[in-house]
């Protein structure tokens, strides 16, 4: 049989190490269907499929050919049993009818353009093969088998897949019924068109947008093989598309991108700040050397600035870290509901709903009702030890202490939008306000319970009770250790000094207390360490102490000398915490 070859043929059977006598022989033995080209030029078009291999032809034209959707690969599905059938079906109708009651949502993007289809991975399987087993896998069947997953813990799964997202899976429970989809779709999905990131990305917020309950933790997980491939007209200008560019009748390719990468990253940005650190978000890249995956890079990047956990891995074309990667993500969302679960319990914590300002947003020099509360101010006080002993456990030896009251014609400003997250609290900027509405006195930040509390303002007060507490008795342990260190010999004034950052609750309007301190000029400190683990190191293996003139080694009960440099250490003027 005489195949008139394309050259787009030939560059795919040399990617996937077919033959021409392979296509012949698909040709006179294999299974023939009259499918649709997506290519209106070709029209209706023959599909063969024979040895694990689908060619595609228009008579005797070759136009391309891709190995079956999972083949090499015996994966085998769960067998699923009458009760499991019933948990499932009972798990889908808690999900659509009580949202309140999930503990998670997953979205995962999964790119399902042509270039997924080269079996060019590690183990010689395709890239959409090593992505569904990965998702299979680690995602599901580990989670289950480690019990860190329940039927509670929802998934939604959109194709980026042509100018069209498709959902391809939407608000499943996680059990072996999703697993079951995985292997189908690692069977049977045969990827194609082009890999559009915006139409996935906007399919995707809509999705994690249904459920607004602050106790649903949320992820989004974007895998994808290469640069997006999102097109407008160039000899026009897309509103919705390309914002900054003036009026100009046409845009360079470059340029085309560079705005794809804008749009990318600002909707994700727009669910980091929706959402804040309840959302983690993990992309993926899956491709040799030398893909350009810089979008990918941004939309994780973009999250710091809300301080949600973004992460990005480029896996390259080996299926065991893509593996690793997958299964991080997952244990990523554990920590994330972890946090958000009552200690001792395994009641999940409502996260409140609030407006989030990016991270490093410049101080407002004057007062705005847009972006400011007003409020009347009712009492401020701190929480003080009445005995002299820090280390008293006596209830009654503690209490709250009446501090100074505001001036005359002085209110509160309390900034509508916060600027901070951490695992337990949430801060926004908090200023005094004369009577012409001006701003005087320090800057100072107003914390808060990142969780939904009683409205009857009693665990507000134990919140900042035990807050209150704490630090007070860190303040005086950090005077003792600051005694101790001016007796060692060598030691000056240079060196810096811990001290704690005082903090006063105020009331306002009789009914919210926040937890008002300083805020850190944060130009002038360095930060050590953090919640999530990081830990700023010297580049020296030791700490050594070194006075502008004098040195010395201190020994301590650690076994061990303690050395830093004085240079490494920013200059403290004033308390931190």
């Amino acid at each position: 049989m005489n195949i008139l070859s394309s050259e787009h043929g030939r560059l795919r059977r040399a990617e996937r190490r077919i033959s021409k006598g392979d296509l012949q022989a698909a040709m006179r033995h294999g299974k023939m269907e009259i499918i649709q080209s997506i290519n209106p030029r070709w029209g209706e078009v023959q599909k063969y499929t024979f040895a694990d291999m689908v060619y595609i032809a228009n008579g005797h034209q070759e136009i391309t050919s891709w190995p079956v959707p999972g083949f090499g690969l015996d994966v085998e599905q769960v067998e699923i049993t009458a009760k499991m059938k019933e948990e499932h079906d009972e798990a889908c109708k808690k999900i659509a009818s009580c949202p309140s009651a999930w503990t998670s949502h997953t979205v995962i993007i999964v790119d399902q353009s042509g270039s997924m289809r080269k079996d060019d991975v590690s183990e010689g399987i395709t890239r959409s093969d090593a992505m569904w087993l990965s998702l299979a896998i680690n995602f599901v069947a580990n989670r289950l088998e480690t019990c860190t997953a329940s039927s509670l813990d929802v998934v939604s799964v959109v194709s980026m897949q042509g100018q069209q997202a498709k959902i391809l899976i939407e608000s499943h429970p996680t059990n072996w019924v999703l697993f079951n989809k995985f292997i189908n779709f690692l069977r049977f999905s045969e990827p194609g068109l082009d890999g559009n990131y915006i139409p996935a990305l906007n399919q995707a917020k809509e999705l994690l947008k249904r459920n607004d309950y602050g106790s649903c933790a949320l992820s989004l997980m974007f895998i994808s093989d290469g640069k997006p491939s999102d097109r407008v007209k160039f000899n026009s200008v897309s509103k919705d598309l390309v914002k900054g560019l003036g009026s100009q009748p046409r845009i360079s390719r470059a340029a085309h991108f560079d705005n794809i990468g804008s749009v990318s990253s600002e909707i994700v940005s727009s669910l980091a700040s929706a959402f804040g650190r309840r959302l983690s978000v993990g992309t993926v890249g899956i491709a040799g050397d030398g893909e350009d995956f810089s979008v990918l890079q941004s939309m994780a990047k973009t999250c710091s600035k809300f301080g949600v956990q973004g992460t990005f891995n480029a896996v390259g074309l080996d299926a065991t870290e893509l593996s690793v990667v997958v299964s991080n993500l997952a244990s990523t969302l554990t920590s994330t509901q972890m946090e958000m679960t009552t200690m001792g319990s395994s009641t999940q914590r409502c996260v409140r709903e609030v407006l989030r300002e990016p991270i490093n947003t410049p101080d407002d020099i004057v007062f705005s009702d847009q972006s400011w509360n007003l409020h009347k101010v009712e009492k401020q006080v701190r929480w003080s030890q009445l005995e002299q002993n820090i280390h008293s456990q006596n209830p009654r030896s503690w209490d709250w202490v009446p501090e100074r009251p505001l001036e005359q014609n002085r209110q509160i400003a309390v900034r509508k939008e916060y600027f901070g997250e951490g695992a337990e609290r949430i801060v926004r900027k908090f200023r005094e306000v004369n009577a012409r509405n001006e701003f005087v006195g320090n800057v100072m930040v107003a914390k808060e319970s990142r969780f939904v509390l009683p409205e009857d303002g009693t665990e507000s007060r134990n919140f900042h009770k035990m807050f209150c507490q704490s630090q007070t008795q860190a303040r005086g342990l950090a005077k003792k250790f600051n005694q101790q260190l001016q007796r060692i010999p060598g030691i000056n004034n240079s060196v810096p000094r811990i001290s704690f950052l005082d903090c006063t609750v105020y009331v306002l309007d009789n009914k919210v207390e926040i937890l008002v301190e300083k805020k850190l000029q944060t130009d002038k400190f360095a930060k050590w360490n953090s919640n999530d683990g990081l830990v700023a190191k010297s580049e020296q293996s030791n700490l050594e102490i070194k006075s502008q003139h004098n040195s010395a080694v201190v020994s301590e009960d650690l076994g061990a000398p303690i050395e830093f440099n004085v240079d490494d250490i920013p200059q403290v003027t004033e308390t931190i915490t």
